[in-house]
């Protein structure tokens, strides 16, 4: 019989291999799983954090009012948005009224700036397409390596628009925005903070 001091200087892992072969147990399949649970520390700083945090908001990107103007405003007045422009830190939807196909994405921004850049990206589908291939031979991306699936979906279908504001006009009648999820943003950062 080993002393207790001598079953530790083999791993556990080399050990089980070595009596699988000695005893020809080919059949034995074993694991070995570490998981690390939460200890009451950690319970106790979890908790702490969240009371520390209760009421601290971050003001740079703070929720704020609508402010469309007539461009992007749809023909009966009212936001396209649904008066959540300036709602940031969001999981969004952009449906194709078109297609039923839908675009989900996610920013850290307001949401009218984030879909701006959208609109842009398709019309840099459309420019790049027709510079490389011609007005009506390219097709996906068109060459524009920056495009995204919404980019190649909504540029086959603003194709014939002239400039970048028939592309916004075109889009703000076939595209419905709508927010799915959104997060704090101090609470939604916490863990690049626990990271240092």
């Amino acid at each position: 019989m080993p002393r207790t001091g001598q079953i530790w200087d083999e791993p556990i892992s080399a050990r089980i291999r070595r009596l699988t072969k000695k005893y020809k147990l080919s059949w034995l399949r074993t694991e070995i799983a570490h998981s690390k649970h939460t200890n009451f520390g950690e319970k106790l700083n979890g908790d702490l954090n969240n009371k520390v945090m209760k009421g601290i908001m971050d003001s740079e990107l703070a929720d704020r009012p609508c402010n469309c103007n007539v461009k992007s405003l749809l023909p009966n007045g009212d936001c396209m948005y649904g008066g959540c422009c300036r709602k940031s830190m969001v999981v969004y939807e952009l449906k194709c009224e078109v297609t039923g196909k839908s675009y989900i994405g996610k920013t850290q921004d307001y949401l009218k700036k984030r879909t701006q850049q959208h609109a842009t990206d398709v019309w840099k589908v459309i420019e790049s397409g027709r510079a490389k291939y011609g007005h009506d031979k390219w097709r996906g991306s068109g060459g524009y390596k920056g495009a995204d699936a919404f980019a190649k979906h909504f540029a086959q279908l603003c194709r014939n628009e002239r400039n970048s504001n028939q592309v916004k006009a075109k889009l703000k009648e076939i595209m419905k925005p709508t927010i799915l999820w959104q997060g704090d943003r101090i609470q939604c950062m916490k863990s690049v903070k626990s990271a240092w």
